[in-house]
């Protein structure tokens, strides 16, 4: 028996990222790669846009039972490359 989740509340592109992350990952290229290309491919299809928040570390580790370091790289990547801004206190956007 599945459970499913409802997500009110949540901007379109946090539950765009939370559907296709869904049976993605592969051998061949680390997941936080994988997660950062998807993300990077989110922001070029407009799906996430300026200033919409991201999950968070710990809720995307926890979806997708992947460890939080792994969620963590991806996201330095994507802030050094300026793609992603901390808010302390707020989150990533």
């Amino acid at each position: 028996m599945s459970v499913a989740r409802v997500n009110i509340g949540m901007p379109p592109a946090v539950l765009e990222i939370k559907n296709t992350l869904h049976n993605i990952w592969n051998d061949s290229t680390p997941i936080y790669q994988q997660l950062r290309d998807r993300i990077i491919s989110l922001i070029i299809d407009g799906e996430l846009k300026e200033g919409e928040p991201v999950p968070s570390v710990r809720q995307v580790a926890s979806d997708y039972r992947i460890n939080h370091l792994t969620v963590a790289k991806a996201y330095q990547e994507l802030m050094s490359e300026g793609l992603l801004e901390k808010r302390r206190g707020i989150g990533m956007f």
